[in-house]
């Protein structure tokens, strides 16, 4: 309950237009887990590669 203390929810999509305005300030949904998923990805790979010379 407590993300929804403002009091403002959204009932509207965005227009195309507002959309457009957001992404050239740079402002894109962006997947907190994904992050997380290309540093294990990364980490993983590492150890592969470089695990056969430690």
């Amino acid at each position: 309950m407590a993300e929804h203390e403002s009091g403002q929810e959204r009932t509207e999509q965005p227009t195309p237009k507002r959309q457009q305005d957001a992404r050239k300030k740079g402002q894109v949904p962006r997947s907190k887990e994904l992050g997380t998923l290309l540093t294990l990805f990364a980490g993983a790979g590492g150890m592969i590669f470089f695990g056969a010379h430690l």
